[in-house]
């Protein structure tokens, strides 16, 4: 049994305080199914937590009747797209000894990795896996891109 090289990599952002008002319009309108296949896929453990607590100990009010087949897939996709915002907060404000920032092709991208006997080689292998899964900043790394496009 050996060690495997890790690589985790998303789009770095051109201009972090630029783009937050994009990056939370992308958040806000990330479908459910891509919020659900992130929940199943990166943050499983959390879903399950919430999935088991709200099972168990969830007490109902009337408004949740009205939403009672989703109740658990709700609570599980708002949990995803706070994971999202904290993610991106952790990755691009601020400098972090576990990422490298490196330019391919003319984009620019946030990469972190390393060696590993079955966890992971650095603490922000999750958090780039998750920005990567959810799309938030496909495109931002280009020098041109226009940071007030959703607004139209």
């Amino acid at each position: 049994m050996g060690a495997d090289f890790m690589l985790y990599c998303c789009e770095n952002l051109g201009d972090y305080k630029k783009s937050i008002p994009m990056i939370e319009y992308r958040i806000a309108n990330i479908s459910d199914d891509n919020l659900d296949n992130i929940a199943d896929e990166v943050l499983w453990h959390d879903s399950s937590s919430i999935s088991e607590d709200l099972g168990d100990n969830h007490t109902l009010v009337e408004s949740d009747l009205w939403k009672l087949n989703d109740l658990i897939s709700l609570e599980i996709r708002s949990m995803v797209r706070i994971k999202i915002r904290e993610a991106v907060e952790e990755i691009f404000d601020g400098c972090r000894r576990d990422v490298a920032y490196m330019h391919i092709n003319g984009k620019g991208y946030v990469m972190t990795g390393g060696m590993s006997w079955g966890d992971l080689p650095t603490e922000a292998c999750d958090l780039v896996n998750l920005i990567e899964h959810s799309c938030v900043t496909d495109g931002m790394s280009d020098p041109d891109f226009d940071y007030e496009s959703f607004k139209a």
